[in-house]
Formats: C-alpha cells, structure tokens, sequence
C-alpha cells in the first residue's frame, strides 16, 4: 500500500529556527529596545507559519494513517489471517506472534461494521501515535481507542505501544483502591475508578477478606515491566508456590512480607511438627530463598506501593460513551482483581508440589466461580516441565489437574476446570467453599484442607468428582472408557479362540505378569468369555503413566469385580498391564498372637474389618478339625490374581487385594471378597495339614476313603463359617435334589453300604452329602470317627447317642437335604 509523502516534504521545505548570533549588545538602550521588539515579532511570524506547515503535514499523515486503518480492517474481513498479520509492524516478535493469536477475535469484530475512523493524530520521529474509533460487532458499541503506528518504507505498519516514561505518573486513591496512571489517561480514570474500588470491595467480600487488609495498587500502562506490549495480552498470575522433589526447601510465602519474627518462628515450628526432619526457610519477606521452579508471588500482594499489579490502559481496547471501558477489559481486569483478592483471602501457601498443584486446582476453581473459565492464555505456563508423577488432565485429580493448569494449559484442562466447578457447586453449600481459601494457605495437607473444609479426604473427593465425570457422556473421559470397554470385550473374544491371542492385547510387561499368573481366583465362579460377556468400567484413574479402570464384567449368570491397569503403546494403542504396586500404598501390618497380617494401604480398611473374624474361625477350624491353634501369617498382595498353588505361597495364607472377585451378590464388595477368600484359604491350608495326618496313619483300612471324608468335613466347615460353596457343589446337589423329588434316593442302609451297586453314580454323590450332614447336623466332633471307622459305624454312634431308630435318621436326613433344596 503506497503512502504519499507530501506531508513529509512540507515539513522539510520548512527550515526549524536557528540560533543566530546577533554580537555583542548595542550599548543605546532605545536602539536595542528596538532590535528585541522585532526580534520577538519575526519569531512569533516564523512560529506561526511553522504550525500552520506543521498542522498541514499532519493533516496528510492522518489520511494515509486512515488509508492504512481502512486496509487493516479490510484484511480482518477476509478469511485469510496473513493478510492482516503482514499489516503488522515485526519489529517485536511477541507483538506479531499476539496479532496471530488474537486474530480470530478482531475479525469477529470486524464483520459488518464501518472501518475505524482516525481521530486525530502526533507525531514522534516515524511513529504516529492515534486515537481510534471503532465499532466492535460483537458488542455493537463503538470504542475511542489508542493505537500506534510505525512508517516503514512507503508503509504505515501497526505497530506495538512504544514503553512511556515511568517518571510521569499520576496517582488517585480511593478506599479499596490506589491507581497509578500515565497523564494520557487523565480523562478517563474519574469514571473507571470507582468501578474498580466497587470491584476489589466485592471480591473481599465474597472471599472473607477484612475491611484493613482489602486494599489493592494498580498501575495502568501500555507496556509490561520489560517494555512488552500489553495489549492483546492476558496476564496470568502464577501460582502461589511450586516446588521440585521430596525436599521442600522453601515452600512458606507470607502474605504482607512483615510479619513479626515470633510469627515466622511458630509457623516453622508448625511446618516440623507435621514434616519432621524436612528443611525449612521461612522469612518475612518475599524475596527468600526459592527452589529451582518455584514460581513468584505478584508484588502486589504485599500492599507495597513501589510493586503495583500492572493492568494494560482500557485506552488501548477503547472506551466507550459515558466513559464504560471496552467488556473485555472490564472481564479481564475483574479477573486480575477477583485472584489477587483470593490470594489475599489464603494468606500463604505451604506444602510439597503435589499440594501446591492440588490447591492451585481450587484456586482456580474457585476463581473460576467468581468471574467465569479462564482461557488457556490466561493460563499460561512458566515454562517448567510437569514432574513425572503428574496425572494426566483427562483424570479427575485436584493434583493433576493443578499440574496441567500451571504447566500445560490447554482447551482440555479448562474443560477439566469446568467441570471440577459443576462437581464442587453441586456438592457443597457457597458458606463451605467461602471458607476454603482461608485453609488452602494454612492446612498442612490435602487431606486436612478437604476434612476441615469440605468434610470428605482426598481419596473420596477425587472418587466421587471421577463418578461425576462419567456420569457425563461428554466428559474428557468418555471417549477412554469407550476404548477401554471395547478392549476388554475383545479380550475376552480371543479368550475363547485361545489364550495367546488374549495376550496380544497385554503390553510386554503385562504378558510377563500375565504368564506367572495364569488363573483368577475362581473358588467362588468363573466368567464365561462368550457371546453374552459384556464389561462397563465403573471408576477410572490413573498413577504416573498408566490407567487404572474397575470393571464390573458379566455373562449373564454371573458377575465379577475386575481392577486392570493399561497403558499407551506408541504404536499399539492401549494395552493391558501388570498390576502397578504403588497403586495400593505403602506396606503395612496387624500383629496379634494368633495372627499376623501383611498388606498395603489400599486394602487398609477391609484388612481390619476381616482380622478379627480370621481368628475367630482359624480357632474354630483348628479345634473342629483336631489341629494345634499355633501363630500363622496372612500377605495380602499388591496384585489382583493370586495363586492356589500352595506351595508357592511366600505365607501361611497368601492371597491377592480383594480389588478382584467373583460377585455373589449386587451388594458385594472388597470386604466380603476378603473374608472369604482368606478364610477359603485357611481353611484349605488346614485341610492339607489334616490330610497329612491321614496319610500318616498306618491303621486306616480306607485311605481314599477317609480323604473323600475330608473333603466333605471342608465342605461343610467352609459353609458353616458361611463361606459358599455353590460351584463346588453346584452338580451334587443338583443330582441329590433331584432324586429326592423323584422319589427315588436310596435308604442310608444302601448308600454306607459297598459301592459296587448300580448306583453308584447316586450313591458317591450322596455320600458328600451324607458326610456333610453328620457334621452340620451332629458337629466336627465325629470326624475322627467318620476318617477312621467309616460313615456307616459313626451313624450308628449317633443314633445310639441320640436314642434314635433308623427310621429317625433316615427322616432328619431327608429334612436335612429338603432344607438345602430350598436355600
């Protein structure tokens, strides 16, 4: 775009003034009255005709400005964002690189209204400094507004506020409000002050801030403290406290950098007293002593008048009749204030960087709640990367999500945000979130800062937040748990071709842990992979790079409680893998006299609701079955599939986390699946022992005979101790039941007698049974009996004990067997 220069050339055809040297003073004093008169007289001609050269370029430099404003708002029409960033002066990449990000938003603005008209125009070497009115479609006002412009060849270019002189400013002090502002901006600071006192004296309200403490320096400007542009630009404020590792060296941010010395000194005491042997620096300034990535506080917050909060002029998106700034200015700006104020409102920050990330989260949140989501740009990262442990955004975690928004602020992690405020607004009262910021800054955990404030503990927070989110068809979640759904039905497709092309769909370390696993615990039932499986995941999460989903699986007949861990190939997509130990927690222990347990944090809770139940039947096996009652141990392990190979076991009893089971009920969970599996395991571990004994014996006419005995002693011992035993004696009742209805179950005479009978179908499944039926009926003290002499003597023992005839017995058999028809 040509631009003519005859502005340019009036203003150099016209000489400026030069300084002559008229010699010494004429010693007449009417003569030199004289020669000054005229001197002052040619001066004020020559004045007058250089303003007037001078109003008369400037009149030109206003027409090629407005031709080159014309032409910017043309560019903003099309559909093609170079032609309006090739408008811009690229003189400072930052600026460029701001007009490419905010292009969407002025070519929205600039749809179906007139171009910006040029209302008047200075001039400081080649650029030209303007006020602008223009017309914003979105709002349907029109703004007077500040811009610069650069000449650039033949070229007006839009270029970036050049930095003013910090010396010229101007202060105005209201009571919530101190404002510094440049001399420029006089005119519009009386009706745009009040504003912003009404604004911070809200907030302070909202959040709890005291009367003597709400108070806030603000300093109005083009340029950022490094003489960046501010326009276009939001500017986030970082977060309170970061730190890096284990060590929190320095993890203590006072609020006004003066607090007395006995303050800092009872805050440290604090600090030792919940992370001993950590190290400490706490000091009553905000210059201390930081670890590598800890983030600044703003200056403001300390109410130090040389450290303004500094917001870009509302000149520069404009101003509008009556003196109403521009509402992106006014949204931006509330923004700012609504933070500072919060961040008044929690005092100071402690805490590792998993809690600094975590309240970062609810600081957001909360945010977020006053003036609405911020924008990733608003959320701009320091450049640090994101520790290792971090959890991905699209899980449900205050503490990843924190991580995202301070490190990697996407559309995603606002998406996150969004929904973390509908999870706090639908679940807790405003008087309870009012009153977290004051515990963010002063609870020595997350667990403590969600008891006191919200009453739940972070496990249940983040738990019911993830129910939420998969409530939620649109979540971020929706489409994992899709893929992960789909995955385990075809899982289960290729179990029923064959196992190896189950294991395609492990990871490498998954197929190793896969291999020295090969069988769920099915004590209690098995799944049939077939056409009517179907798998729906009920809670999702993730620990460092791996996913972990519950299932509730089901064929039809059964279902099953199923815990797995995947993670993302490179190539493969997601693939099932081994379990991830760190999921459970840290090891811990029950010591008694009679039984110690070893187990993990996770199964905490159903480890001591079952311990003292594992007692009381480990005594009753033990006695029942003729045992000594001597001190065993119980591993439950990190893991979700166990063993029944009893040799392996590293324990006495070694078992899996009830995080896996067969479910025999709708209301099934981890502590019921415990308490029988490890009592299935005890009492199993005892049969081995009493087994041994039998094979031992070298007086028993009968060994198999005496084992099959055994058999049903376990039998009814575990259905006793109320453990169930459906599958395994899901065909002989069948068979036994049946019989019985047809009439046509034999005597007990014929069933004791020898087995080479035309019954003997009938008659071996009948005497389980029958076995069962002594010990249920008449008690574990006549297994002895039964193992060494056989069923046929130990019931005449009872009938001769009970005073009975064969006709009674025959009778509370048949009742007995009626009865377990009917459970």
């Amino acid at each position: 775009m040509a631009v003519q220069l005859d502005w340019q050339q009036d203003l150099e055809d016209e000489s400026w003034p030069r300084r002559h040297d008229y010699g010494p003073p004429n010693k007449g004093p009417r003569i030199g009255r004289y020669v000054l008169i005229a001197v002052v007289v040619l001066l004020a001609a020559g004045a007058a005709v250089l303003w007037a050269m001078n109003q008369r370029g400037l009149k030109a430099v206003k027409a090629d400005v407005q031709e080159a404003v014309t032409y910017i708002h043309w560019t903003l029409q099309q559909d093609d964002p170079e032609l309006f960033i090739n408008t811009l002066d690229g003189i400072s990449p930052r600026w460029v690189e701001q007009g490419r990000t905010e292009w969407q938003r002025l070519s929205d603005a600039a749809q179906d209204v007139p171009a910006p008209a040029v209302e008047s125009v200075s001039m400081d070497g080649n650029i030209a400094e303007t006020t602008v009115r223009w017309t914003d479609a979105t709002t349907g006002s029109s703004y007077l507004a500040r811009r610069w412009f650069r000449l650039v060849g033949t070229q007006w270019l839009w270029t970036a506020p050049p930095e003013q002189d910090p010396n010229d400013l101007q202060t105005e002090e209201l009571r919530h409000v101190t404002l510094a502002f440049h001399p420029d901006d006089r005119e519009i600071m009386p009706s745009l002050l009040p504003q912003l006192d009404e604004m911070v004296a809200n907030r302070c309200q909202q959040f709890g801030v005291s009367e003597e403490r709400c108070h806030v320096y603000l300093q109005w400007d083009v340029t950022d403290a490094e003489g960046q542009p501010l326009v276009w630009r939001d500017m986030p404020l970082p977060p309170l406290a970061a730190t890096t590792g284990d060590e929190m060296d320095a993890p203590v941010y006072l609020l006004n950098g003066r607090q007395a010395d006995w303050q800092s000194a009872e805050l440290r005491r604090r600090l030792q007293q919940f992370y001993p042997g950590k190290s400490f620096v706490v000091q009553s300034t905000v210059s201390m002593l930081r670890p590598v990535g800890a983030r600044d506080l703003p200056a403001s917050l300390l109410g130090d008048p040389f450290h303004p909060l500094l917001l870009p002029t509302p000149a520069l998106e404009g101003v509008a009749a009556g003196g109403q700034p521009h509402p992106r200015w006014l949204t931006h700006v509330d923004r700012l204030l609504a933070d500072l104020v919060l961040r008044k409102a929690e005092r100071y920050t402690l805490g590792s960087a998993d809690y600094v990330d975590a309240t970062w989260a609810l600081h957001q949140a909360l945010l977020a709640m006053a003036t609405g989501l911020p924008t990733p740009s608003q959320l701009a990262p320091d450049g640090a990367a994101a520790s290792d442990s971090s959890l991905p955004v699209e899980m449900p975690d205050l503490t990843g999500l924190g991580a995202a928004l301070h490190y990697e602020p996407d559309d995603l992690a606002v998406q996150q945000l969004a929904n973390l405020v509908q999870y706090l607004q639908n679940h807790w009262s405003s008087e309870e979130l009012a009153g977290l910021p004051q515990l963010m800054g002063t609870a020595a955990n997350l667990n403590l800062l969600l008891n006191e404030g919200l009453g739940i503990d972070r496990q249940g927070f983040n738990t019911a937040w993830r129910q939420d989110e998969l409530a939620q068809p649109d979540s971020p979640l929706a489409a994992l748990v899709d893929t992960l759904q789909e995955l385990s039905r075809k899982e289960a497709a290729a179990a029923q071709i064959g196992r190896p092309m189950a294991m395609e769909l492990y990871s490498s370390k998954g197929r190793t842990w896969r291999a020295q696993h090969p069988q769920p615990n099915e004590l209690f039932g098995s799944l049939h992979y077939d056409e009517n499986y179907r798998a729906a995941v009920d809670d999702i999460g993730s620990i460092g790079p791996y996913v972990w989903a519950k299932l509730t699986e089901s064929d039809g007949e059964l279902a099953a409680r199923d815990l797995r861990f995947y993670v993302k190939d490179a190539t493969e997509g997601w693939r099932r893998n081994n379990p991830e130990q760190s999921f459970w927690g840290n090891e811990r222990s029950i010591t008694s006299d009679l039984v110690n347990w070893t187990y993990y944090a996770l199964d905490e809770a159903a480890v001591q609701t079952v311990a003292p139940q594992l007692e009381d039947a480990y005594q009753k096996v033990t006695a029942d079955f003729g045992l000594p009652t001597v001190p065993i141990s119980v591993v439950v392990e990190a893991d979700t599939m166990g063993t029944w190979d009893f040799d392996r076991w590293q324990a006495d009893i070694d078992l899996p986390s009830p995080q896996s089971f067969i479910m025999l009920s709708p209301d099934d969970d981890e502590v019921d699946a415990l308490r029988r599996d490890v009592i299935a395991r005890m009492v199993i571990k005892l049969w081995q022992q009493k087994d041994a004994v039998i094979n031992a014996a070298t007086d028993l006419p009968d060994k198999s005979g005496a084992q099959n005995i055994l058999v049903s002693a376990v039998l009814a011992e575990l259905e006793t101790l109320d453990i169930p035993t459906e599958q395994l004696l899901k065909g002989t009742d069948q068979v036994v039941t049946r019989i019985l209805e047809q009439g046509r179950l034999p005597e007990i005479s014929e069933l004791v007698a020898s087995p080479q009978t035309p019954n003997d179908d009938v008659r071996s499944q009948s005497q389980i049974l029958l076995a069962m039926y002594i010990f249920q009926r008449h008690g574990f003290a006549w297994l002895d009996s039964a193992v060494n002499d056989g069923l046929a003597a130990t019931l005449d023992r009872i009938m001769q004990e009970q005073g009975w005839t064969l006709a009674d017995l025959e009778a509370d058999w048949r009742a007995y067997l009626a009865e377990r028809s009917n459970q």
